[in-house]
């Protein structure tokens, strides 16, 4: 499981507090271990190819993470899937980012095996009955980060 491999780099990433849920689910407690995750991610070796990662935020942050992935990751393939640009294959990008919003409304993220997913401002999704809650329940991943 390609996804896998990115756990180490979320300890020596800058974590506060790494809490590992399960083999798959991790949280994580400090917002620059995404910085040292965006920026490892680009070194030679130490992510295999063709890893898929979702990064799911609220609508306040996306152009936040956009600016932060082109600083941090400048030649990392992201793709942002919000507003009229949701027409995406997994091909198209290493790294997506969307909104809980949109991955409440598009199904299409439902049909990608997601290496990693990283939801960021998890609380957004802490009610279980709310639509982002559930849909986000139902991406596939080989493991899920969240702070």
């Amino acid at each position: 499981m390609p996804g896998l491999r990115l756990f180490p780099l979320l300890l020596d990433g800058g974590a506060d507090a790494v809490e590992q849920i399960d083999h798959t689910e991790v949280r994580v407690t400090n917002g620059e271990w995404l910085q040292s995750v965006f920026t490892k991610m680009t070194q030679p070796g130490e992510v295999e190819p063709d890893t898929k990662t979702l990064l799911v935020v609220p609508a306040s942050l996306l152009e936040n993470w956009q600016r932060e992935a082109a600083k941090f990751a400048p030649k990392m393939r992201v793709f942002v899937v919000h507003g009229g640009n949701i027409d995406f294959s997994p091909e198209d990008a290493d790294f997506f980012i969307t909104t809980y919003g949109m991955a409440a409304r598009l199904e299409k993220l439902t049909a990608v095996a997601w290496n990693l997913l990283i939801l960021d401002e998890a609380q957004a999704i802490k009610n279980p009955g709310i639509n982002q809650s559930k849909a986000v329940k139902k991406l596939d991943s080989n493991m899920r980060a969240s702070r």
